[in-house]
Protein backbone atom coordinates (compact mmCIF):
# COMPACT_ATOMS: atom_id res chain seq x y z
CA UNK A 1 0.00 0.00 0.00
CA UNK A 2 2.85 2.37 0.80
CA UNK A 3 4.08 2.63 -2.78
CA UNK A 4 0.57 3.22 -4.11
CA UNK A 5 0.04 6.11 -1.70
CA UNK A 6 3.38 7.73 -2.59
CA UNK A 7 2.70 7.54 -6.31
CA UNK A 8 -0.77 9.06 -6.10
CA UNK A 9 -0.84 12.82 -6.65
CA UNK A 10 -4.40 13.35 -5.43
CA UNK A 11 -5.24 16.48 -3.45
CA UNK A 12 -8.27 18.40 -2.23
CA UNK A 13 -9.13 21.89 -3.44
CA UNK A 14 -12.06 23.94 -2.13
CA UNK A 15 -12.91 27.29 -3.67
CA UNK A 16 -15.32 29.93 -2.34
CA UNK A 17 -17.42 27.32 -0.59
CA UNK A 18 -20.54 28.46 1.26
CA UNK A 19 -23.44 26.59 2.81
CA UNK A 20 -26.29 27.29 5.18
CA UNK A 21 -29.18 25.23 6.41
CA UNK A 22 -32.57 25.73 4.77
CA UNK A 23 -34.25 26.87 7.99
CA UNK A 24 -31.58 29.45 8.87
CA UNK A 25 -30.30 32.70 7.41
CA UNK A 26 -26.88 32.19 9.03
CA UNK A 27 -24.06 30.76 6.97
CA UNK A 28 -22.43 27.65 8.43
CA UNK A 29 -19.44 28.09 6.10
CA UNK A 30 -18.82 31.19 4.01
CA UNK A 31 -16.22 32.16 1.40
CA UNK A 32 -14.17 29.11 2.42
CA UNK A 33 -10.97 28.23 0.54
CA UNK A 34 -8.70 25.29 1.27
CA UNK A 35 -6.00 23.32 -0.54
CA UNK A 36 -4.66 20.03 0.85
CA UNK A 37 -1.50 18.51 -0.61
CA UNK A 38 -1.19 14.80 -1.34
CA UNK A 39 -0.06 12.87 1.74
CA UNK A 40 -0.68 15.78 4.09
CA UNK A 41 -2.26 15.31 7.54
CA UNK A 42 -4.44 18.39 8.03
CA UNK A 43 -6.31 18.90 11.30
CA UNK A 44 -9.30 21.25 11.49
CA UNK A 45 -9.94 22.54 14.98
CA UNK A 46 -12.55 24.87 16.39
CA UNK A 47 -15.43 25.15 18.87
CA UNK A 48 -18.68 23.24 18.54
CA UNK A 49 -20.90 24.59 15.78
CA UNK A 50 -18.11 26.30 13.82
CA UNK A 51 -18.68 24.18 10.68
CA UNK A 52 -16.03 21.44 11.07
CA UNK A 53 -18.28 18.42 10.61
CA UNK A 54 -20.37 20.18 7.96
CA UNK A 55 -17.20 20.68 5.92
CA UNK A 56 -16.41 16.95 5.99
CA UNK A 57 -19.97 16.08 5.00
CA UNK A 58 -19.77 18.46 2.05
CA UNK A 59 -16.52 16.89 0.86
CA UNK A 60 -17.93 13.38 1.26
CA UNK A 61 -21.11 14.32 -0.64
CA UNK A 62 -23.53 13.84 2.28
CA UNK A 63 -24.52 17.54 2.22
CA UNK A 64 -25.09 19.77 -0.80
CA UNK A 65 -23.29 23.11 -1.07
CA UNK A 66 -24.91 26.38 -2.13
CA UNK A 67 -21.83 28.17 -3.43
CA UNK A 68 -18.33 27.30 -4.63
CA UNK A 69 -16.79 24.04 -5.77
CA UNK A 70 -14.99 21.00 -4.37
CA UNK A 71 -12.25 19.26 -6.37
CA UNK A 72 -10.90 15.88 -5.29
CA UNK A 73 -7.73 15.09 -7.16
CA UNK A 74 -8.42 16.29 -10.70
CA UNK A 75 -12.17 15.66 -10.59
CA UNK A 76 -14.77 18.29 -9.76
CA UNK A 77 -16.83 16.56 -7.07
CA UNK A 78 -19.42 19.28 -6.45
CA UNK A 79 -20.38 22.76 -7.61
CA UNK A 80 -23.20 25.14 -6.86
CA UNK A 81 -24.30 24.72 -10.47
CA UNK A 82 -25.34 21.14 -9.88
CA UNK A 83 -22.26 19.05 -10.76
CA UNK A 84 -22.13 16.36 -8.14
CA UNK A 85 -20.29 13.04 -8.06
CA UNK A 86 -22.21 10.58 -5.85
CA UNK A 87 -20.55 9.87 -2.47
CA UNK A 88 -19.74 6.27 -3.39
CA UNK A 89 -17.79 7.45 -6.45
CA UNK A 90 -15.68 10.17 -4.79
CA UNK A 91 -12.83 7.91 -3.69
CA UNK A 92 -13.17 9.14 -0.10
CA UNK A 93 -12.90 7.19 3.15
CA UNK A 94 -14.85 8.40 6.18
CA UNK A 95 -14.29 7.55 9.85
CA UNK A 96 -17.20 8.57 12.06
CA UNK A 97 -17.23 9.38 15.76
CA UNK A 98 -19.78 6.61 16.28
CA UNK A 99 -17.71 4.04 14.28
CA UNK A 100 -20.73 3.27 11.99
CA UNK A 101 -19.87 -0.44 11.75
CA UNK A 102 -22.35 -2.95 10.37
CA UNK A 103 -23.54 -4.78 13.53
CA UNK A 104 -24.52 -7.97 11.65
CA UNK A 105 -21.09 -8.30 9.98
CA UNK A 106 -17.89 -9.66 11.42
CA UNK A 107 -14.76 -7.54 11.66
CA UNK A 108 -13.42 -9.06 8.44
CA UNK A 109 -16.72 -8.58 6.62
CA UNK A 110 -16.89 -4.92 7.70
CA UNK A 111 -13.40 -4.29 6.36
CA UNK A 112 -14.12 -6.18 3.13
CA UNK A 113 -17.38 -4.34 2.41
CA UNK A 114 -15.97 -1.21 0.65
CA UNK A 115 -13.83 -3.39 -1.63
CA UNK A 116 -16.91 -5.25 -2.81
CA UNK A 117 -18.35 -1.94 -3.97
CA UNK A 118 -15.23 -1.20 -6.05
CA UNK A 119 -15.12 -4.40 -8.12
CA UNK A 120 -11.90 -5.80 -6.75
CA UNK A 121 -11.23 -9.44 -7.53
CA UNK A 122 -11.59 -11.99 -4.76
CA UNK A 123 -7.81 -12.36 -4.55
CA UNK A 124 -7.27 -8.60 -4.35
CA UNK A 125 -9.89 -8.30 -1.63
CA UNK A 126 -8.32 -11.09 0.40
CA UNK A 127 -4.82 -9.61 0.15
CA UNK A 128 -5.86 -6.08 1.06
CA UNK A 129 -8.12 -7.12 3.93
CA UNK A 130 -5.49 -9.43 5.41
CA UNK A 131 -2.92 -6.64 5.26
CA UNK A 132 -5.28 -4.14 6.94
CA UNK A 133 -6.19 -6.66 9.65
CA UNK A 134 -2.51 -7.25 10.36
CA UNK A 135 -1.61 -3.54 10.30
CA UNK A 136 -4.28 -2.68 12.87
CA UNK A 137 -3.67 -5.72 15.09
CA UNK A 138 -7.07 -7.30 14.52
CA UNK A 139 -5.99 -10.88 13.74
CA UNK A 140 -7.57 -12.31 16.90
CA UNK A 141 -10.80 -10.37 16.40
CA UNK A 142 -11.50 -10.77 12.67
CA UNK A 143 -14.34 -13.26 13.16
CA UNK A 144 -16.02 -11.35 15.99
CA UNK A 145 -18.92 -8.90 15.70
CA UNK A 146 -18.76 -5.19 16.69
CA UNK A 147 -20.81 -5.81 19.85
CA UNK A 148 -18.06 -8.15 21.06
CA UNK A 149 -15.33 -5.51 20.75
CA UNK A 150 -14.07 -2.72 22.99
CA UNK A 151 -14.27 0.93 21.90
CA UNK A 152 -10.64 0.96 20.84
CA UNK A 153 -11.02 -2.23 18.83
CA UNK A 154 -14.11 -0.87 17.06
CA UNK A 155 -12.21 2.27 16.14
CA UNK A 156 -9.39 0.19 14.67
CA UNK A 157 -11.93 -1.66 12.56
CA UNK A 158 -13.40 1.64 11.37
CA UNK A 159 -9.92 2.89 10.43
CA UNK A 160 -9.03 -0.34 8.63
CA UNK A 161 -12.30 -0.23 6.68
CA UNK A 162 -11.74 3.39 5.66
CA UNK A 163 -8.18 2.75 4.49
CA UNK A 164 -8.41 -0.69 2.90
CA UNK A 165 -9.54 0.72 -0.44
CA UNK A 166 -6.65 3.24 -0.47
CA UNK A 167 -8.93 6.28 -0.89
CA UNK A 168 -7.62 9.50 -2.38
CA UNK A 169 -8.80 11.28 0.76
CA UNK A 170 -9.47 10.10 4.31
CA UNK A 171 -11.97 12.16 6.33
CA UNK A 172 -12.07 11.69 10.11
CA UNK A 173 -14.78 13.34 12.22
CA UNK A 174 -13.67 13.41 15.89
CA UNK A 175 -13.00 9.65 15.74
CA UNK A 176 -11.40 9.38 19.19
CA UNK A 177 -13.63 11.66 21.26
CA UNK A 178 -15.56 8.80 22.91
CA UNK A 179 -12.42 6.97 24.08
CA UNK A 180 -10.75 7.37 27.47
CA UNK A 181 -7.59 9.46 27.68
CA UNK A 182 -5.07 6.60 27.78
CA UNK A 183 -6.69 4.75 24.85
CA UNK A 184 -7.04 7.98 22.87
CA UNK A 185 -3.30 8.64 23.15
CA UNK A 186 -2.48 5.08 22.09
CA UNK A 187 -4.72 5.31 19.00
CA UNK A 188 -3.15 8.69 18.17
CA UNK A 189 0.27 7.00 18.16
CA UNK A 190 -1.10 4.29 15.87
CA UNK A 191 -2.54 6.93 13.53
CA UNK A 192 0.87 8.58 13.23
CA UNK A 193 2.52 5.25 12.44
CA UNK A 194 -0.22 4.47 9.90
CA UNK A 195 0.24 7.85 8.22
CA UNK A 196 4.00 7.45 8.03
CA UNK A 197 3.71 3.99 6.44
CA UNK A 198 0.74 4.50 4.10
CA UNK A 199 0.88 8.29 3.54
CA UNK A 200 -2.80 8.89 2.87
CA UNK A 201 -4.16 12.43 2.54
CA UNK A 202 -6.04 13.07 5.79
CA UNK A 203 -8.52 15.75 6.84
CA UNK A 204 -9.11 15.29 10.57
CA UNK A 205 -11.65 17.18 12.69
CA UNK A 206 -11.25 17.64 16.45
CA UNK A 207 -11.91 20.13 19.24
CA UNK A 208 -9.02 18.76 21.34
CA UNK A 209 -6.01 21.11 21.15
CA UNK A 210 -3.51 18.52 22.42
CA UNK A 211 -4.68 15.99 19.83
CA UNK A 212 -4.48 18.60 17.07
CA UNK A 213 -0.89 19.54 17.94
CA UNK A 214 0.21 15.91 18.11
CA UNK A 215 -1.28 14.78 14.80
CA UNK A 216 -1.17 17.73 12.41
CA UNK A 217 1.28 18.54 9.66
CA UNK A 218 -0.85 21.66 9.25
CA UNK A 219 -3.60 23.13 11.40
CA UNK A 220 -6.71 25.00 10.28
CA UNK A 221 -8.34 27.02 13.08
CA UNK A 222 -12.02 27.52 12.27
CA UNK A 223 -14.59 29.77 13.93
CA UNK A 224 -18.05 30.84 12.78
CA UNK A 225 -17.50 29.21 9.40
CA UNK A 226 -14.30 31.09 8.57
CA UNK A 227 -10.62 30.17 8.75
CA UNK A 228 -9.00 32.22 11.49
CA UNK A 229 -5.48 30.92 10.87
CA UNK A 230 -3.68 28.13 9.02
CA UNK A 231 -0.15 26.93 9.67
CA UNK A 232 2.02 24.51 11.58
CA UNK A 233 1.07 23.79 15.21
CA UNK A 234 4.24 25.62 16.31
CA UNK A 235 3.41 28.77 14.35
CA UNK A 236 -0.18 28.92 15.55
CA UNK A 237 0.79 28.39 19.19
CA UNK A 238 3.64 30.91 19.14
CA UNK A 239 2.28 33.50 16.67
CA UNK A 240 -1.55 33.61 16.76
CA UNK A 241 -3.32 35.90 14.29
CA UNK A 242 -5.92 37.19 16.73
CA UNK A 243 -7.39 36.88 20.23
CA UNK A 244 -9.64 33.96 19.31
CA UNK A 245 -6.75 31.80 18.08
CA UNK A 246 -4.54 32.77 21.01
CA UNK A 247 -7.19 31.89 23.61
CA UNK A 248 -8.57 28.82 21.88
CA UNK A 249 -5.17 27.31 21.33
CA UNK A 250 -4.00 27.12 24.93
CA UNK A 251 -4.03 29.36 27.97
CA UNK A 252 -2.63 32.84 27.42
CA UNK A 253 -2.15 36.16 29.18
CA UNK A 254 -3.62 38.83 26.92
CA UNK A 255 -2.45 42.39 27.59
CA UNK A 256 -2.67 45.74 25.80
CA UNK A 257 0.32 48.03 25.43
CA UNK A 258 2.02 50.52 23.12
CA UNK A 259 5.17 50.36 21.00
CA UNK A 260 8.13 52.24 22.42
CA UNK A 261 10.58 51.27 19.68
CA UNK A 262 10.67 48.93 16.72
CA UNK A 263 14.09 47.32 17.02
CA UNK A 264 13.93 45.45 13.72
CA UNK A 265 14.38 41.73 13.12
CA UNK A 266 10.76 41.21 14.21
CA UNK A 267 11.24 42.63 17.73
CA UNK A 268 9.58 45.59 19.41
CA UNK A 269 10.02 47.19 22.82
CA UNK A 270 6.53 47.51 24.28
CA UNK A 271 5.26 49.37 27.33
CA UNK A 272 2.46 47.79 29.34
CA UNK A 273 0.89 50.03 31.94
CA UNK A 274 3.10 52.72 33.43
CA UNK A 275 6.23 50.84 34.41
CA UNK A 276 6.48 47.52 32.51
CA UNK A 277 8.70 47.27 29.44
CA UNK A 278 9.19 44.01 27.50
CA UNK A 279 10.53 42.79 24.18
CA UNK A 280 7.93 41.09 21.99
CA UNK A 281 7.99 39.38 18.62
CA UNK A 282 5.83 40.75 15.82
CA UNK A 283 5.24 40.28 12.10
CA UNK A 284 3.85 43.76 11.60
CA UNK A 285 5.70 46.94 10.67
CA UNK A 286 4.85 48.63 13.94
CA UNK A 287 5.88 52.19 14.71
CA UNK A 288 6.40 54.06 17.95
CA UNK A 289 3.16 54.88 19.78
CA UNK A 290 0.99 52.24 18.05
CA UNK A 291 -1.32 50.22 20.25
CA UNK A 292 -0.71 46.47 20.34
CA UNK A 293 -2.23 43.37 21.86
CA UNK A 294 0.40 41.28 23.62
CA UNK A 295 0.11 37.52 24.15
CA UNK A 296 2.22 35.81 26.82
CA UNK A 297 1.81 32.08 27.39
CA UNK A 298 2.12 31.04 31.08
CA UNK A 299 5.16 28.91 30.17
CA UNK A 300 6.89 31.92 28.61
CA UNK A 301 7.46 33.51 32.02
CA UNK A 302 10.37 32.65 34.30
CA UNK A 303 9.98 33.21 38.05
CA UNK A 304 12.97 33.46 40.35
CA UNK A 305 13.55 33.68 44.09
CA UNK A 306 15.84 36.70 44.43
CA UNK A 307 16.70 38.42 47.67
CA UNK A 308 17.87 41.62 45.99
CA UNK A 309 14.95 42.22 43.64
CA UNK A 310 11.22 41.54 43.17
CA UNK A 311 8.60 42.89 40.77
CA UNK A 312 5.54 40.70 41.45
CA UNK A 313 3.53 39.09 44.23
CA UNK A 314 2.05 35.58 44.39
CA UNK A 315 -1.74 35.71 44.80
CA UNK A 316 -2.51 32.01 44.28
CA UNK A 317 -0.79 28.71 43.44
CA UNK A 318 -2.04 25.31 42.37
CA UNK A 319 -0.04 22.10 41.97
CA UNK A 320 -0.96 20.41 38.66
CA UNK A 321 1.30 17.33 38.75
CA UNK A 322 3.99 17.95 36.13
CA UNK A 323 3.95 21.70 36.79
CA UNK A 324 2.59 24.37 39.17
CA UNK A 325 0.24 27.18 38.16
CA UNK A 326 0.83 30.56 39.80
CA UNK A 327 -1.35 33.64 39.77
CA UNK A 328 0.77 36.77 40.14
CA UNK A 329 0.19 40.48 40.53
CA UNK A 330 2.77 42.10 38.26
CA UNK A 331 2.91 45.78 39.16
CA UNK A 332 -0.87 45.88 39.30
CA UNK A 333 -1.44 43.56 36.32
CA UNK A 334 -2.70 39.97 36.88
CA UNK A 335 -0.55 37.29 35.23
CA UNK A 336 -0.74 33.48 35.03
CA UNK A 337 2.53 31.54 35.13
CA UNK A 338 3.25 27.80 34.75
CA UNK A 339 6.57 26.36 35.86
CA UNK A 340 8.17 22.99 36.52
CA UNK A 341 10.63 24.59 38.91
CA UNK A 342 10.15 24.14 42.66
CA UNK A 343 10.17 27.37 44.65
CA UNK A 344 9.80 27.98 48.38
CA UNK A 345 7.74 31.15 48.03
CA UNK A 346 4.10 31.01 49.09
CA UNK A 347 0.91 33.02 48.49
CA UNK A 348 1.52 36.62 49.55
CA UNK A 349 5.29 36.46 49.02
CA UNK A 350 7.18 38.67 46.59
CA UNK A 351 8.88 37.12 43.55
CA UNK A 352 10.91 38.22 40.55
CA UNK A 353 9.59 37.42 37.09
CA UNK A 354 11.11 37.71 33.65
CA UNK A 355 9.18 37.42 30.39
CA UNK A 356 11.15 35.07 28.13
CA UNK A 357 8.90 35.40 25.09
CA UNK A 358 5.89 37.40 23.93
CA UNK A 359 3.95 37.92 20.70
CA UNK A 360 2.27 41.15 19.65
CA UNK A 361 -0.26 42.18 17.02
CA UNK A 362 -1.63 45.57 16.10
CA UNK A 363 -4.93 46.53 17.72
CA UNK A 364 -7.36 49.41 17.32
CA UNK A 365 -8.09 49.55 21.06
Amino acid sequence: MNADFRERQQALTIRKLAVRYSNSSQWVLQDFDLAVRSGEFVVIIGPSGCGKSTLLRLIAGFTQLQQGEIVIGKRIAATAGGVCIPPEERDVGFVFQSYALWPHMTVKANITFPLEQKRFTALQREQRVDEAIMKFGLQEHQHRYPAELSGGQRQRVALARALVGQPALLLMDEPLSSLDVALRKRIQDELLIMHKEWQPTVLYVTHDQDEAVKLADRLIVLNEGKIQQAGTPYDIFHSPNNSFVANFFGEVNELVGSVVENQGNGLCCIRIGDHIFILARTQSSLTSGERVRVFIRPSWVDIQEREDMSNARITDSRFMGAYTDYSLEWQGIPLRVSTQNTISKRVGDSIFLKVKDAWSIKTSE
